[in-house]
């Protein structure tokens, strides 16, 4: 071909990609056009789609068009499709935090409809977003929030199609539950998920969906280091994949029988089975792509080709920042680049390796923490700017007042001196009644102003805790994990481990790694958030029954609800604080917790029958001030009862009408 004939076709290309891009632009104008109806609001959420995957920011503005306008008709489902399509655009994107956000937002509007099936697909793509944040426990929360939603579905009322819908939903669900398991090594979970999804894949006859869950069949038997039956499921499912030419579920298969081979020593088989889940995945799935380069390199390493193996891992290197999930991955390679490294001898170079694995985390993390802070300090910024607005609305409002009096009083000289005077008593009484109003509302708005900022203060304190505790989790731990194996790998660890200061040391390592486990629980309960205030607080109380001093009873009446987070977070610290204030202060031997709800009340009573105490303003009185005012943020009330003579007696009480989290249910 002449370079004449390819500018031609260039140019050719060019004029039809610009005729596509002006018929579409054409489309847009036409719709935008019509009148602004529940039709219209439709007809753009569809025509984003035509965007999605070729110019997504174009897309997502014609969503949050679709978005606005549903927004003005009070239009539920679309509000629902609009974040729903905007939510899959930042997964697809990279944005996992972003899609959840707008996830929930979609699902907060799904409840007024009856789209069963949209609900159990936000459910999956949140568990998927979840998961590429690390976050697994949550994942799998919603994960089963979507099987019970189904499993309390009558199917058989259903019909031919809908059901089909559900059971492969089903399936789907079950195995990445089982996936997830199997990565958090709870093997028994993910072998019963894992068969629950086979079951349901065979049942609809549907083999691409069969061919995953024997994947997550084998990972769950891998796990347990059981090779050779997670050998047998992966062949079944590379048997089953390659009869439906699908490259993405065969690569998943070889990935691994690569793994088993390499656990049964059949290292030739496990190079094979890597190589081919590297082609198959090279071109769709970059992170597939990476994964194989470590199942690679495992087999490499097994079979002592170190040279290989680091070959290898320097070409993965190149490849790394095409993956979305840089931190899981750079971290991998960098890990195995220093195994490599060590083994071959070249000690500094595994030690510089080392580091900068530790480093590529912490460097994550440190994004995150400016990300976040970036969006705190938006968030001031519009709140001063609505500040100055408010005074500015307020200032005219008085001009307008005083204007409207000097009027008054015009018209006033002019009439007769009796209804003057009646008239100016009226305009008194009348100035002096708006002058209260006036000073209330301004009390009001002074109010309202103090408990943002410490509703504001109290956020802050429990973002640091956050922060405080993925810095200990993935910091300290990290590093007494690292001082571990470097002890673990020094030459004379075997004649070390014989000496008493050896072992010693070696137990105060694991000693320091579960208390700073513990610490992290402690600042961020991760089961408040998955079971909520009731079971959060049972917990608690029932860590601090611990003490052979102090005997906590606690008890709860009703059926407690869940909450928003915010709010379940910080009664959970309020009643924490006042536990830890009966344990260090009140000397006591028996306390009791007790929490209800009775419709829209919740309620939570602490006593003790310690030493008491005298409320005269000192250290204890301004603790009691300061959790007034943080509960009075919360709109709630706290009463308190208290003498030298006797224990303490807390009374809290919260109204939750507008804080319940609804669950969702199917109905027939």
């Amino acid at each position: 071909m002449t370079r004449q004939t390819k500018r031609l076709l260039f140019f050719c290309l060019l004029i039809g990609l610009g005729s596509v891009a002006f018929a579409q632009d054409t489309a847009l104008l036409r719709l935008q056009r019509l009148p602004d109806d529940t039709a219209k609001a439709n007809r753009l959420l569809a025509f984003a789609r035509t965007y999605f995957g070729i110019d997504n920011k174009k897309a997502i503005e014609i969503l949050e068009q679709g978005q606005k306008l549903s927004e003005q008709l009070h239009y539920d489902l679309g509000l629902a499709v609009a974040y729903k399509r905007i939510g899959y655009i930042h997964g697809q994107e990279g944005a996992y935090q972003d899609a959840i956000n707008y996830y929930r937002l979609a699902l907060n509007y799904y409840r007024n409809t009856k789209n069963v099936a949209d609900v159990l697909a936000i459910y999956n793509n949140m568990g998927a977003n979840l998961r590429q944040l690390g976050r697994v426990d949550s994942a799998i929360h919603y994960y089963m929030e979507g099987i019970e939603r189904i499993e309390a579905t009558d199917l058989e009322k259903e019909s031919k199609s809908t059901k089909q819908d559900l059971l492969t939903t089903y399936a789907l669900l079950n195995t990445n539950v089982s996936s997830l398991y199997g990565t958090m090594e709870n093997v028994p979970k993910a072998l019963a998920y894992g068969e629950k999804a086979i079951a349901a894949a065979k049942k609809l006859g549907d083999t691409s969906q069969l061919v995953l869950a024997l994947v997550s069949v084998s990972h769950a038997n891998e796990v347990k280091k059981d090779f050779a039956s997670g050998l047998n499921y992966a062949r079944e499912a590379v048997r089953l994949a390659k009869l439906q030419d699908e490259p993405i579920a065969l690569s998943k298969s070889y990935h691994l029988l690569s793994i088993c081979y390499t656990g049964l020593g059949n290292l030739d088989s496990a190079i094979y089975a890597a190589q081919r889940s590297m082609q198959l995945a090279k071109e769709s799935d970059r992170q597939l792509y990476i994964t194989s380069f470590l199942d690679l390199a495992d087999a490499y390493h097994e079979k002592k080709e170190y040279r290989k193996e680091e070959a290898l891992l320097m070409q993965g290197l190149k490849e790394l920042q095409a993956v979305n999930n840089m931190a899981f991955y750079g971290r991998n390679l960098y890990e195995k680049l220093a195994n490599t490294k060590y083994a071959l001898g070249d000690y500094k170079a595994a030690f510089d390796f080392f580091e900068k694995s530790i480093a590529y985390k912490d460097s994550t993390l440190s994004e995150e923490n400016r990300e976040t802070v970036a969006k705190l300090e938006t968030q001031y910024q519009t709140a001063e700017k609505e500040k100055v607005i408010s005074e500015n609305k307020l200032q005219l409002a008085q001009k307008d007042l005083q204007l409207q009096k000097n009027r008054n009083y015009m018209y006033y000289t002019l009439a007769a001196l009796v209804v003057a005077l009646l008239i100016a008593a009226l305009l008194f009484i009348r100035a002096r009644h708006k002058r209260r109003l006036h000073q209330k509302e301004l009390k009001a708005i002074q109010q309202q102003k103090e408990l943002q900022l410490l509703q504001a203060l109290m956020q802050g304190e429990e973002k640091e805790r956050s922060r405080i505790a993925k810095d200990l989790h993935d910091g300290v731990a990290g590093m007494l994990a690292a001082v571990k194996m470097h002890f673990s790998s020094m030459p004379m660890a075997d004649e070390l481990e014989s000496t008493e200061g050896y072992r010693q040391g070696m137990k105060l390592l694991n000693e320091a790694t579960q208390e700073v486990r513990k610490t992290s629980h402690n600042l961020m309960p991760e089961v408040l958030l998955q079971h909520g205030l009731d079971e959060a607080l049972r917990r608690y109380c029932a860590s601090v029954n611990n003490s052979r001093t102090l005997h906590i009873e606690y008890d709860s009446w009703g059926e407690v609800d869940r909450f928003d987070d915010g709010f379940e977070l910080s009664v959970y610290r309020i009643v924490q604080e006042l536990v830890n204030n009966i344990i260090k202060h009140s000397q006591a031997t028996q306390a009791m917790v007790q929490l209800t709800q009775q419709k829209d009340l919740l309620s939570i009573s602490i006593e003790d029958n310690g030493v008491g105490f005298s409320n005269d303003g000192g250290k204890e009185g301004m603790g009691l001030r300061s959790l007034q005012s943080r509960i009075k943020a919360m709109n709630g009330k706290l009463e308190v009862e208290a003498s030298e003579q006797s224990g303490v007696s807390a009374y809290l009480e919260f109204d939750v009408a507008e804080l319940k989290k609804e669950i969702l249910t199917v109905h027939d």
